[in-house]
């Protein structure tokens, strides 16, 4: 265990977070006590460096991660993204996978970001994550079960299901998927917050916990990897104890 320096002040960290050196706001920005005002400010920051700092910080608010969703260029393609070398386009793969990754992204920042048509997204990654928007998870989960889906109760809930979201409020197309009898659509169901909490609620009090246990160890065992880039994953805040 490494010995640790006194906590930072909030404010002392908001003065950092204005300092002209990049490196002392990308040290502020990837701070868990930088005050969220101070965060949604560097989120507008020009320094790629930066930006990957404040998309990967837990406390980092919703809005400023809308805000970093509009600096990221559609159609990113690593190798030819950015003349200034291999650091700014490892940095823009960071700060793409942490923004997919982000539990407090607004639903419309995950639009946005999907329209952008990122690197290395996979639908089966979405389909648990709480904030995608309810119509995308639809059509994530439909396609990604759709060659495993086996013939009688389960085509027959596909086939309803792929009708519904054309014909019924999303709501009740999410709750359809929470009742039937295919998993991939159950979890996606069960992780999204647009689902009602009374279906939410139903699903609890009826599910088969042995039986989604089985089928849950078999999805993540089929799923395909999502890669990853090399950095690490959020670090304490400054002066935090580390081990």
């Amino acid at each position: 265990m490494r010995p640790h320096a006194p906590q930072q002040h909030p404010g002392a960290l908001a003065v950092l977070a204005a300092d002209p050196d990049p490196a002392v706001r990308a040290n502020a920005a990837q701070n868990w006590y930088t005050p969220a005002e101070a965060l949604t400010a560097l989120a507008h920051d020009a320094q790629l460096s930066v930006l990957a700092e404040v998309s990967e910080n837990l406390f980092t608010p919703p809005d400023a991660l809308a805000v970093i969703v509009g600096a990221v260029p559609a159609d990113f393609v690593f190798e030819r993204f950015s003349a200034t070398g291999d650091t700014d386009k490892s940095l823009m793969r960071d700060i793409i996978d942490s923004l997919l990754d982000h539990p407090a992204i607004p639903p419309e920042a995950l639009r946005a970001l999907h329209a952008k048509n990122p690197p290395h997204f996979h639908e089966g990654d979405a389909l648990h994550r709480a904030n995608w928007p309810a119509d995308l998870v639809v059509r994530f989960g439909l396609s990604h079960c759709a060659s495993t889906v086996e013939e009688g109760e389960e085509l027959r809930s596909f086939t309803e299901i792929a009708a519904a979201r054309h014909t019924e409020p999303l709501d009740r197309v999410l709750e359809r998927m929470l009742r039937g009898p295919i998993y991939y659509l159950r979890g996606a169901a069960a992780a999204n917050r647009h689902t009602p909490p009374h279906a939410l609620a139903a699903y609890v009090r009826t599910a088969d916990p042995e039986l989604e246990a089985t089928t849950s160890t078999t999805w993540r065992r089929t799923r395909q990897p999502h890669p990853r880039s090399s950095r690490p994953g959020p670090r304490p805040a400054i002066g935090a104890p580390t081990c």
